[in-house]
């Protein structure tokens, strides 16, 4: 982070939580302004939109905890840690074991359609400036995503339309 915030146009960092990035991403914009160098903060996120949230976290549940491969997972995190990640990244990876069986930990946003633009929405409101989007089976998921998704976030001007 600390070479990204001097030298980079964009870092891309994890998003734990919406409380912990309202307080972190202050603290990341005034260490690269204070470097002299302005910088876009972006996360990755996951999502599972289905028709209902019920439907949502069901598949959220069947794919990242039922089906996970927790070995593999396992073996991602001895890696990680002796690669040198420090401490407190060590037990947070620990920590959300489900996230990174759904998707190397990426924020988790999952439910209808209203829930997930509102979810994005509270996301762009913290102040990051691009999402790095992941779904279980893009070519499946995503035509549903733009359809249902993408109108909402344009209609709350978090997008503009697609020139056609």
């Amino acid at each position: 982070k600390a070479f990204a915030l001097k030298h980079a146009d964009h870092l891309f960092t994890r998003l734990y939580s919406l409380e912990q990035a309202a307080a972190d991403l202050p603290t990341l914009r005034a260490q690269a302004d204070a470097a002299g160098h302005p910088i876009e903060i972006n996360t990755a996120v996951n999502i599972v939109c289905r028709p209902t949230t019920r439907e949502a976290q069901e598949y959220y549940t069947y794919y990242a905890d039922e089906m996970a491969d927790w070995a593999a997972i396992e073996h991602k995190s001895g890696v990680a840690n002796q690669h040198g990640f420090q401490s407190e990244q060590y037990r947070q990876y620990h920590a959300d074991r489900v996230r990174q069986a759904a998707g190397y930990g990426g924020y988790p946003c999952v439910g209808d359609p209203d829930t997930v633009a509102a979810e994005l929405a509270k996301i762009s409101a913290l102040g990051f400036r691009a999402l790095a989007l992941g779904f279980v089976n893009y070519v499946d998921e995503f035509p549903y995503f733009r359809d249902e998704v993408l109108p909402r976030l344009e209609r709350l001007g978090l997008r503009v339309p697609a020139q056609r």
